[in-house]
C-alpha cells in the first residue's frame, strides 16, 4: 500500500488511480474514462465523477476518502 509520503514523493500527476486505496471496480471505472492517474482524478468534481458510469454515490465517497487520506481532493463544484 502506497503512503503519504509516498504519494509526496512521486508527483501526484503520474500516480496510478490503482496505487490509491480504492475497490478494484472503481479503478476499472475510472480507467475505462481515460481517468488513470490521480493527476486526471483531482481535476474532477464529484459531480462529474457521478457523469463517468458505474461511479454512483457511494464509489464517490469511497474516492474522496482515498484521496483525502493522501492528502489529495476532488475540484471544487463551479
Amino acid at each position: 500500500m502506497t503512503d503519504i509520503i509516498d504519494f509526496k514523493r512521486r508527483k501526484d500527476q503520474h500516480t496510478d488511480v490503482s496505487d490509491l486505496k480504492i475497490n478494484s471496480k472503481i479503478v476499472k471505472a475510472l480507467v475505462s474514462a481515460g481517468v488513470d492517474t490521480v493527476g486526471k482524478l483531482t481535476d474532477y468534481t464529484p459531480e462529474q465523477l457521478l457523469d463517468i458510469p458505474g461511479i454512483g454515490i457511494g464509489y464517490e465517497v469511497q474516492i474522496e476518502i482515498a484521496l483525502a487520506m493522501v492528502g489529495l481532493r476532488l475540484r471544487n463544484r463551479r
